[in-house]
């Protein structure tokens, strides 16, 4: 039988390099005609719950646990680090944005008992044929300690044979046939044409920027759902600590919001894919959350400012060289 939901190619309990929560194991990756999914079990043996710095444990079912995924979850190809979306989630429920597991954390659908092993299966975007060495990687949310990933998946996912090469037929040449000489027409030079005289309210609106630092803000009209990247935001190697490079970007934003008091913001952060996947989810989520923190301190109200964070699941230039590579690493504001 042929169709979207059934599998084309199957890998059973694949070898993996790391994982990074003890209580999760993958079972089997399946890729078939429309999405590769990654089928996972959960059992925590122990009746001590991790410590979750924002649930109520009286809220919490006795002797239970709550699981969930985090929607940025990605599968990452390893050779060329290309991000396939998480589409949808049997089993457990998909949590995403800025704050989301505090904002819903009474109302969170799946709780499971300890000592009780539970699957669920996760369904994300078809890899490409040739794809065998995955990441899968969630990144960090709220209150959860040990995000769920998986580095160094290698899954039966060979490339696509290419047809054989039929011979060319060889053709013959037409008869080679001798031009006349074509006579150039005369040049003949026209007379410059006057420039024109720049306009007065031109020069002076030249002189009225150089009164305020040019950013990349700097004439953009901030429409709704328009997407630029911060291209004065600098950040210490490795680190998330804002360097002073980057106050008079966000203090014109922080204007810009203040003078806009209905404007709402989604902050996306971006690294390269040097180390590792997960530390890299991290720092673009710590990255972003330190520009909120800034805007914030300039009374720009937090629930006007959501944050997201890719790592280096979303590279600009993938086989670029290093200088090129250096674009990956960057905040985007929509």
């Amino acid at each position: 039988m042929t169709g979207p939901l059934y599998a084309q190619l199957i890998t059973e309990s694949p070898k993996i390099e790391y994982k990074l929560s003890p209580e999760t194991s993958l079972q089997r990756v399946e890729i078939t005609q429309k999405y590769t999914i990654v089928h996972c079990a959960f059992l925590k043996s122990s009746s001590a719950l991790d410590k979750l710095f924002f649930f109520d444990k009286r809220l919490m079912p006795p002797d239970s646990i709550y699981i969930l995924i985090g929607r940025d979850t990605r599968l990452i190809d390893r050779q060329t680090r290309q991000g396939y979306r998480l589409l949808k989630a049997v089993g457990i429920p998909i949590i995403g944005g800025d704050s989301a597991v505090r904002r819903y954390a009474n109302t969170l659908p799946m709780s499971v008992p300890i000592n009780k092993k539970v699957t669920y299966s996760l369904y994300f975007e078809k890899l490409p044929p040739g794809v065998t060495l995955i990441d899968l990687v969630e990144p960090p949310l709220d209150g959860f300690s040990s995000p769920f990933s998986f580095l160094g998946i290698q899954i039966n996912n060979p490339p696509l044979e290419k047809p054989a090469l039929e011979k060319p037929v060889a053709k013959k040449e037409p008869p080679i046939v001798s031009e006349k000489p074509v006579k150039e027409a005369p040049i003949t030079q026209k007379a410059a044409k006057p420039l024109a005289k720049e306009p007065e309210n031109v020069a002076l609106a030249k002189t009225d920027t150089l009164t305020k630092p040019v950013t990349s803000l700097t004439g953009k009209s901030l429409n709704e759902g328009e997407t630029f990247r911060l291209e004065n935001l600098t950040f210490a190697q490795g680190k998330y600590e804002l360097l002073p490079s980057s106050f008079a970007e966000l203090d014109q934003l922080a204007e810009l919001m203040s003078n806009r008091p209905s404007m709402e913001i989604l902050l996306e952060g971006h690294t390269d894919n040097i180390g590792s996947p997960v530390e890299n989810m991290k720092l673009s989520q710590d990255r972003v959350r330190a520009v909120k923190t800034y805007l914030t301190q300039k009374k720009v109200a937090a629930d006007r400012i959501q944050t997201r964070a890719y790592g280096s699941t979303k590279p600009l230039v993938v086989n670029g060289s290093p200088e090129q590579r250096k674009a990956n690493r960057r905040v985007e504001l929509k």
